[in-house]
């Protein structure tokens, strides 16, 4: 597979050194490139990135699934897909592919190329929105939908079967049925960011409970993170939240029009960082990394002259690949 050096462009190095960001310098030794429907992706809105145990790129659009080997793109709609909005993407042992449509769960053989679809209505009557999708050290797959609260699918040992189990806020403390996220703590138990703040599965995947900030309680959880320094990133259409683990304190940062130094825009759609620990935040307003020196944030530019730029301001997700390649998916 050819090396890929970045999906819009390469950023990782040129924070190592104090993070503080020299963007001519970087212009002059950072190479970018851009995969849009000109380079055949089968369309520029790109909701979410993965890659594969084998190096392969895959990115879910609003028209389909899209497979990068670094040389081309092959793209997957209807019928192998249960729709062709493609929201989620998460992979598990056995080299299955999972994939959340805007009308349902499908799971992808890689080595047979076939394709499955997953039955999430049997209690339900429709098949669900796919809003998020991850898989846990257990091997365990979690689905976060749009009205119908998360599906938890595991595999049993004995005959091998699918086994699914559905919380909501009827059958357990799901504190909403909009379930846009999932972060799995290094203790094993598993975050779930939902329209009405955080959850907390155990890491048994038996029992739910809510996670007592009030500072979230009305807030759609959108992406979060455990940085290495242990504290809990939170974005939200409200700004980004930082709860500091270790003290209980917490802090919210927000768009300032008048600070440059702030973020970018308060609906905060993705978060990462790297093995430096540079956290890189996805926005409405484009992509900020974070100076902990300065407690600020410097925005990556915005179709600059020198095209060392984004080319649309609406982040949608953000992965930094082993290589410590960021790939920025965006909404065109």
């Amino acid at each position: 597979m050819k090396h890929i050096s970045s999906f819009v462009f390469l950023l990782t190095l040129f924070t190592s050194s104090g993070l503080n960001i020299d963007l001519a310098y970087a212009k002059s030794i950072y190479k970018i490139e851009y995969l849009t429907i000109d380079q055949g992706l089968s369309q520029n809105t790109v909701n979410s990135i993965l890659r594969d145990a084998d190096g392969f790129m895959w990115f879910a659009t609003g028209n389909g699934l899209n497979r990068y080997d670094g040389y081309s793109i092959v793209s997957f709609w209807k019928p192998d897909l249960p729709s062709s909005l493609v929201n989620a993407l998460a992979e598990s042992e056995g080299h299955l592919l999972w994939i959340g449509c805007s009308s349902g769960l499908t799971c992808l053989d890689r080595h047979t190329g076939k394709f499955t679809e997953i039955d999430l209505s049997a209690e339900l009557g429709v098949r669900p929105h796919i809003a998020a999708l991850t898989t846990d050290k257990e091997g365990r797959i979690w689905v976060g939908s749009l009205e119908h609260g998360l599906f938890l699918i595991s595999r049993d040992h004995e005959s091998g079967e699918l086994q699914i189990r559905n919380f909501n806020m009827s059958n357990s403390q799901l504190s909403g049925n909009h379930v846009a996220s999932f972060l799995e703590m290094n203790d094993g138990r598993m975050y779930i960011g939902t329209n009405h703040g955080i959850c907390i599965a155990d890491k048994a995947g038996r029992q739910i409970h809510q996670f007592a900030r009030a500072e979230l309680s009305n807030s759609l959880v959108l992406c979060m993170i455990e940085s290495i320094e242990g504290d809990l990133w939170v974005g939200t259409f409200a700004g980004l939240w930082v709860i500091h683990q270790s003290t209980g304190k917490s802090e919210l940062y927000v768009h300032n029009p008048n600070d440059p130094g702030s973020l970018s825009h308060n609906s905060v759609y993705d978060i990462r960082q790297d093995f430096r620990g540079t956290i890189y935040i996805g926005s409405l307003g484009g992509v900020d990394i974070f100076q902990p020196s300065t407690n600020s944030f410097t925005s990556l530019p915005y179709k600059d002259i020198d095209n060392f730029s984004l080319n649309s301001m609406f982040v949608r997700k953000i992965l930094i690949d082993t290589d410590g390649n960021v790939w920025i998916g965006t909404e065109k």
